[in-house]
């Protein structure tokens, strides 16, 4: 994965689905969905916030025996953005509170994206 990230012809989407592709040309149209990561990526620092989920979220590293921080970056490993667990998350504010940086952004929404790719 960290090859494909630094090799100037790809571009890496992840937390992201891909809606649709249909052939343009010698290349490509690709629709995709940006899931909300409900940080803001310019801001959001590397280290997990040391928040634990109330609903005891359970982190798929420790096969789910240790808990997961409330915010956390996913398996991947390029790029290292962190995402909120939504799935466990309340909306309690407790991340917000005591993050240092104040790039928790509750509000955001999908992003649907047009992509041209080939060649």
């Amino acid at each position: 994965m960290a090859e494909a990230w630094h090799h100037p012809r790809i571009k890496l989407e992840t937390y992201a689905e891909v809606n649709k592709v249909t052939p343009q040309g010698s290349g490509f149209a690709v629709n995709i969905t940006r899931r909300p990561r409900y940080l803001v990526q310019r801001i959001a620092r590397l280290q997990p916030l040391r928040v634990r989920l109330p609903g005891g979220g359970a982190s798929r590293v420790e096969w789910g025996l240790g808990a997961r921080r409330a915010i956390y970056i996913p398996m991947q490993r390029h790029p290292q953005v962190a995402v909120l667990d939504v799935e466990h998350c309340t909306f309690c504010g407790k991340c917000a509170a005591v993050c240092p940086t104040n790039c928790i952004d509750y509000l955001q929404e999908p992003q649907e994206v047009h992509l041209e790719v080939g060649p």
